[in-house]
C-alpha cells in the first residue's frame, strides 16, 4: 500500500522500461480480483459509517468524553438530571439519534456546544446571588439563539465557526449575548482546534476561580481569549494562563480576575502574546517596581498594553501608586494606555522605548516636568501623547517638537490640558508640526495653534479633571513598623538577614515554636524614608528591637501590647532559640533610615529574637476604650 505520491513515482519508472517484466503481467492479470476486493472493503466501510446512531451509543461516547479529562467533572454529574451536563447529553441524543455518517468528533463537538447553552442560559451563579436580587428581570434568555438546538449542524449556530471541513469548532464568539451561569470546563474537550473564545460584555457570566485547568487542552491552538466585562473569577491572574503558549490576545478587563497579584509565572512563556488589556481591575501592589512583573515587561511580541483605571492596593486595601520605570524595559510595545491609574512620581528618567508611538497617562497624578520626554537616546518618537489631567510643572520645552515625526501621512496628537502648574505657552516649534489635535489650557494656548482648550478637548467628562490630594506624611511612629536594621530569621540558606533585604516569598520565623511562614506583602517598604522608632534593648546578647510606638509586641504571658506601653523590667516573648524570656533593660527613641512592614499569614514575625505582631494599635493601650469604658477587645491594624 503505497502513498499516492509514491505510487505515481513507481508507475512512471515502470512505464519507462522497454519491456514489461513477466511479474507485472501476472499482476495485471490479478487486477480484476484486486478491484473486486477493494470494492468490497470500501463498501463494508461505508456500511459501518452509515449505521444509524443509537441512543446508547451516543450516551456512551458522551460519558467517555466526560470522564476522559482531569478538568471536567466526573461522569457522576449525569446522576443529577438537573445538571447542565445531563441536559446537554439529553439534547445531544435528541439531535443525533438516527443520524448517519457522524463520527465521534461530531458527537463530542455537539455535546460541548450544547453544554455552553445549558450552562449559561438563564442559570444563576454566586455573583448573581450576591449582587443581583431581581433575577426575573435578568432571566430573559440569550439575546440571540439563531439555530441553537434546532439542528445538529452546530457550525450553523450563532457565534460558532468551524474549520473548512465543517467539523472542528475554531471560534466561539458570543459577545454581549446575556450569558449567565457558569462557563463550562467541557470547552476544553474541543482540544487543539479552538482558536478564539470571545464572551466579552456578558456581565454576569461567571467562571469558578480555581478551575482553569482546561486551558491545558488547547495550549497550542487558542490565540484569542477575551472575557472583558464578565464575572470570570480568579485571585489575580492565574498561573494556568501560562499554558496557553499560542495566545496572542488577552482581554480580562473589568472582570473578577482581580484582588490578587499579577503573578510573574502567569505570563511566563507567552512569547506570542501581542495584546493585553487588564484595565479596570484591582491588583496587589508589589514593592521594588514589580507590580508589573518581569515576565510582562519581557514579552517579545507585546505591542499593545492597556491598564487604564487599575488600582494597586496594599494589605490594608489602600490604593498605592506605582512607578513608570517598567515601561523602559518593554522594547516591543507600540501602544500603552494607563489612564487614571495612580502613578508615583513623574515620567521615567530612563529613555522610553523607540517602539512606543501611542502613550496615554491622563489622570495618573504625574508630577515633575516634561524634560524626561527629551531623553530620546533610544529613538523615542511618538505620534500620540496624552499627558493631560496630571500635576506636571514648569514650562513646555521648545525641544519637545523634535520628538514628534509628524507628516501628512502621520499626523500627531498631543494633549496637555489640566496641568495647572504648567507655565508658558505652546512653543512655536510645536505649532509648525502637523498636529491633528493639540490641546492645552487657555494660558498655554493664547495666541497659539491649539486645536482645543481645557475641558473642550473632550478627554474628561462632566466631573472635570481628577483631583489628587497631596499625600500626608504619617504621624511619627504611626504604621511605620520596623527599622531596616532589624534582623529576621529566613528559612534555608539565607539565615539571619536585615529587614531591608527581605523579599516577598521569603519564609521567616514567626513564633517561639520555630515555625516559618512566607512574606506575602508589605504594608510599608521604603529604603529611604526616615522615621522615629523605639529602640527596646533586652538583657543578653540579642540586638535591640527597633519598631514604631504603636506596633504590637508579644509579652511573655501571651498578651500583645503597643511598644509604647513596654516598660523596663517587662518580659517579652523570645524565640525558641533563646533559653529565657527577654527582659527589657533600656528604652530610647532613635531616628533610622528605612521603614518596613512585612505581613505573614499568622500575623506574627520574630524580629531580633523577639516575637512581634504584624499589626499596630490605634490606641496606646492593650484594649480598645470607648466612651471612657475599656472593652475586652483590641483595636489593631
Amino acid at each position: 500500500f503505497l502513498t499516492k505520491k509514491k505510487r505515481n513515482k513507481s508507475f512512471s519508472r515502470l512505464c519507462d522500461e522497454p519491456i514489461l517484466p513477466m511479474m507485472m503481467i501476472k499482476s495485471l492479470q490479478l487486477l480484476p480480483l484486486l478491484l473486486l476486493w477493494s470494492f468490497q472493503v470500501t463498501t463494508n466501510t461505508v456500511v459501518v459509517d452509515a449505521q444509524e446512531l443509537t441512543r446508547s451509543y451516543i450516551l456512551g461516547r458522551i460519558t467517555s468524553f466526560q470522564a476522559s479529562s482531569s478538568y471536567t467533572p466526573s461522569s457522576s454529574v449525569f446522576d443529577n438530571d438537573e445538571s447542565y451536563q445531563s441536559q446537554a447529553a439529553s439534547a445531544t441524543v435528541s439531535l443525533l439519534e438516527g443520524e448517519r455518517n457522524k463520527d465521534d468528533a461530531h458527537i463530542r463537538n455537539l455535546y460541548v456546544a450544547v453544554c455552553i447553552y445549558y450552562a449559561t442560559f438563564d442559570v444563576t451563579n454566586p455573583i448573581l446571588e450576591e449582587y443581583y436580587y431581581d433575577l426575573d428581570a435578568i432571566f430573559t434568555g440569550w439575546t440571540s439563539t439563531d439555530n441553537w438546538l434546532q439542528t445538529e449542524e452546530y457550525c450553523t449556530w450563532h457565534g460558532i465557526e468551524c474549520d473548512d471541513d465543517e467539523e472542528n469548532i475554531v471560534n466561539i464568539t458570543l459577545v454581549d449575548n446575556n450569558l449567565l451561569g457558569e462557563w463550562p470546563s467541557e470547552v476544553g474537550l474541543l482540544g487543539n482546534s479552538l482558536e478564539v473564545i470571545d464572551v466579552s460584555d456578558n456581565y454576569f457570566l461567571w467562571h469558578a476561580p480555581n478551575n482553569y485547568d482546561w486551558f491545558s487542552a488547547m495550549s497550542s491552538s487558542l490565540k484569542d481569549l477575551l472575557f472583558g466585562t464578565t464575572s470570570w473569577e480568579a485571585n489575580g491572574i492565574p498561573v494556568a494562563l501560562s499554558q496557553l503558549t499560542s495566545l496572542e490576545t488577552l482581554d480580562c478587563s473589568s472582570s473578577f480576575w482581580t484582588n490578587g497579584p499579577l503573578l510573574n509565572a502567569a505570563f511566563s512563556g507567552l512569547d506570542e502574546l501581542q495584546y493585553i488589556d487588564i484595565g479596570r481591575n484591582i491588583y496587589n501592589h508589589v514593592v521594588n517596581n514589580d507590580s508589573i512583573p518581569p515576565s510582562i515587561r519581557a514579552l517579545p511580541s507585546l505591542i499593545r498594553f492597556y491598564m487604564d483605571s487599575v488600582e494597586f492596593t496594599n494589605a490594608r486595601n489602600e490604593v498605592v501608586p506605582i512607578g513608570l520605570g517598567f515601561i523602559t524595559e518593554m522594547d516591543s510595545v507600540i501602544e500603552l494606555w494607563m489612564d487614571n491609574t495612580l502613578v508615583d512620581g513623574g515620567l521615567p528618567t530612563q529613555p522610553l522605548p523607540a517602539s512606543l508611538k501611542s502613550f496615554s497617562v491622563q489622570g495618573c497624578g504625574l508630577t515633575g516636568n516634561l524634560n524626561a520626554l527629551l531623553n530620546n537616546n533610544n529613538g523615542f518618537e511618538p505620534n500620540r501623547l496624552w499627558l493631560n489631567g496630571n500635576r506636571f510643572s514648569g514650562g513646555i520645552p521648545s525641544a519637545l517638537s523634535n520628538q514628534f515625526g509628524c507628516s501628512n501621512t502621520r499626523p500627531c496628537w498631543l494633549y496637555l490640558e489640566g496641568n495647572p502648574s504648567l507655565t508658558g505657552r505652546i512653543p512655536n516649534g510645536l505649532c509648525q508640526k502637523n498636529f491633528d489635535n493639540l490641546g492645552a489650557d487657555e494660558e498655554q494656548c493664547s495666541g497659539s495653534c491649539c486645536t482645543c482648550t481645557g475641558l473642550d478637548c473632550g478627554n474628561f467628562g462632566e466631573e472635570g479633571y481628577p483631583v489628587f490630594p497631596e499625600p500626608a506624611a504619617p504621624p511619627p511612629g504611626f504604621a511605620i513598623c520596623f527599622s531596616g536594621n532589624s534582623q529576621v530569621q529566613v528559612e534555608g540558606h539565607k539565615g539571619s538577614i536585615q529587614m531591608r533585604d527581605l523579599k516577598l516569598g521569603d519564609r521567616v520565623q514567626v513564633s517561639d515554636s520555630n515555625k516559618y511562614e512566607p512574606i506575602y506583602s508589605f504594608g510599608h517598604y521604603s529604603q529611604d524614608t526616615v522615621a522615629e522608632f523605639l529602640k527596646i534593648t533586652t538583657a543578653g546578647s540579642r540586638s535591640s528591637l527597633e519598631l514604631s510606638a504603636n506596633h504590637m509586641v508579644v509579652m511573655n504571658d501571651g498578651r500583645t501590647i503597643p511598644a509604647s506601653m513596654i516598660q523596663k523590667g517587662d518580659l517579652l516573648q523570645a524565640a525558641v532559640t533563646d533559653t529565657a524570656a527577654a527582659k527589657v533593660v533600656k528604652i530610647q527613641k532613635v531616628q533610622r533610615k528605612g521603614v518596613f512592614a512585612p505581613f505573614t499569614p499568622s500575623g506574627f514575625i520574630v524580629v531580633n529574637g523577639i516575637v512581634a505582631s504584624n499589626y499596630i494599635a490605634y490606641q496606646e493601650s492593650q484594649y480598645l476604650t470607648m466612651n471612657n469604658i475599656q472593652t475586652p477587645f483590641t483595636y489593631q491594624w
